[in-house]
């Protein structure tokens, strides 16, 4: 986490309905928020002021205070991670904790991938392929369980060490249970709610052999970005696995691309999303992108 900030005012956030009447900076510094949320809580902190304060910044402002966050998330990736403790002054809390969105690993990974700065300006990190991918080839399946599952095999504020699983989200009370895992004392809970819709995806009935709809977040964040002119990764569930396949043949070094507008955000995920403030769900936040000004 990032240090303390001064005190803010805290806004209510616009309906997605009435987005189009938001102010230019409020809707710049949202979006500069969104697209560095693979940096780890400390920039989302930091991130946070370029929201809170536009009420009283211009566009430029609001994102500067992004772009400062993007800085603070690049110097604390490279810090040793922090005990609870650690990040309360010093309270005597056991354990590390361990967030999903912040976990670069190859969990689940079939093929070589590689994390780094994505292609897309101000996009955090991506996904890479470290080598050539055909059409239809899996390259990371993660096996599906409960909410429920995952809490009994993991201690509060870690997430599957080893990664390799697809949290299935059946309602908001599940949402609230995967929040509350990571909700641990000295971890601002806001932060993980907003994280979380982040990382919420889903996958249509047509593209699982179960027949229903999926919702789920993965115990080790793929960090697979927005771009749905290059899209050229989906999700599909066989076989009680979550499974990301290539679409079209992908060159080593190319950036692994998924289109949010085809996932499937079940009414849930959306009416948890809207409850919450600053919070938006991926189809929301993708919709977004269509009409923002060019960031400068």
């Amino acid at each position: 986490r990032a240090s303390p900030t001064p005190s803010l005012t805290l806004r209510p956030a616009p309906s997605h309905e009435s987005r189009a009447m938001r102010p230019a900076s409020i809707t710049a510094a949202r979006l500069a928020l969104f697209r560095q949320h693979h940096h780890g809580v400390a920039a989302m902190a930091a991130g946070r002021i370029g929201v809170f304060e536009t009420g009283k910044m211009g566009f430029g402002i609001a994102i500067s205070a992004a772009r400062r966050a993007l800085t603070t998330s690049r110097l604390t990736m490279c810090a040793p991670p922090l005990t609870v403790g650690q990040m309360v002054g010093g309270q005597n809390f056991p354990g590390i904790v361990q967030f999903p969105w912040d976990q670069k690993s190859q969990s689940g990974c079939l093929l070589k991938t590689m994390i780094k700065e994505s292609n897309i300006p101000d996009g955090g990190f991506g996904r890479f392929a470290a080598e050539p991918l055909k059409k239809g080839s899996v390259w990371r399946s993660d096996k599906i369980q409960s909410v429920a599952q995952f809490r009994a095999e993991n201690a509060p504020g870690l997430t599957a060490p080893g990664g390799g699983v697809a949290i299935e989200m059946r309602s908001a009370e599940d949402i609230d249970a995967w929040c509350q895992h990571f909700s641990v004392p000295g971890v601002d809970g806001d932060e993980v709610e907003l994280k979380t819709s982040m990382f919420i995806g889903g996958v249509p009935a047509e593209r699982s052999d179960r027949g229903e709809a999926l919702a789920a977040a993965l115990a080790h964040s793929c960090h697979c970005n927005h771009n749905p002119e290059k899209e050229n990764t989906r999700m599909y569930v066989r076989g009680g696995q979550l499974v990301f396949e290539a679409i079209v043949d992908i060159e080593a070094g190319e950036e692994l691309l998924m289109n949010y507008f085809h996932y499937a955000i079940e009414p849930f995920v959306k009416q948890w999303c809207a409850r919450r403030k600053y919070v938006s769900d991926a189809h929301s936040f993708a919709e977004s992108l269509r009409d923002e000004p060019d960031m400068p």
